[in-house]
């Protein structure tokens, strides 16, 4: 019923927004309908979802004596504790209108090595007789990164911001391998492909991917770090 409810509220909404006699009115009564149906979402991730949150299926590494990753047994904590729970419902639910919002929204298109600085790289070499450019180096030498290039930082830090909320660090790990930032790419995936402990939809993306030998190999990762 839910379900139901969600779909009638965004199908108004959408038919309500191509009548342009009355796109004012119509805007503000689209944007209501949204929020009416992201409080049965929410609802609907509170009461009626059935799932664990932090996520169900998790591979384990073979032969392990018992022994689990930090990321299963904070899983474990937040699946059975009630308040964690729910706070992991509500996450579930920002993110998951945060991903709508992303799939409907145009599509952005990032060149590729688009990230690298180029501008700058040209104008601090002319000057000053720089011939490279690190991440560090503009602070480092008291550089400012060149117009086209501030544009590209912009664009490109508010598209992985808009990935990151909809709990898709994986994908904003990619991109910004694809823009020549690796080294964003490691920051960003510090607590791993899927971040620290992915829930909902990311989460059963990892437990799709991560199988048993690359859980043994963050558990020995972690066994040896102590």
């Amino acid at each position: 019923a839910l379900g139901a409810c969600l779909t009638t509220c965004r199908e108004s909404a959408s038919s309500l927004l191509h009548r342009a006699a009355h796109y004012i009115h119509a805007r503000r009564i689209a944007s209501e309908l949204e929020s009416q149906a992201a409080s049965w979402q929410l609802l609907q991730h509170l009461y009626c979802s059935g799932y664990t949150p932090a996520g169900d299926s998790l591979a384990g590494a073979a032969d392990a004596g018992g022994l689990q990753t930090y990321r299963e047994q904070v899983a474990g904590i937040v699946n059975e504790n009630p308040d964690l729970r729910r706070c992991a419902q509500v996450v579930c639910w920002l993110e998951s209108l945060a991903a709508q919002r992303l799939q409907e929204a145009p599509a952005v298109r990032f060149a590729h090595h688009e990230g690298l600085w180029r501008e700058t790289l040209l104008t601090s070499g002319t000057a000053a007789g720089t011939i490279e450019l690190d991440p560090d180096a503009p602070s480092r030498g008291k550089l400012k990164l060149a117009a086209g290039d501030v544009k590209g930082e912009e664009r490109l830090a508010a598209q992985l911001w808009q990935l990151i909320r909809a709990g898709k660090v994986r994908e904003a790990c990619q991109l910004c391998c694809q823009a020549g930032q690796a080294w964003r790419c490691l920051s960003l995936a510090g607590g791993g492909e899927w971040g620290p402990l992915p829930v909902g939809e990311a989460a059963a993306e990892a437990a799709q991917q991560v199988d048993q030998q690359a859980a043994a190999d963050e558990l020995s990762w972690q066994v040896e770090g102590g």
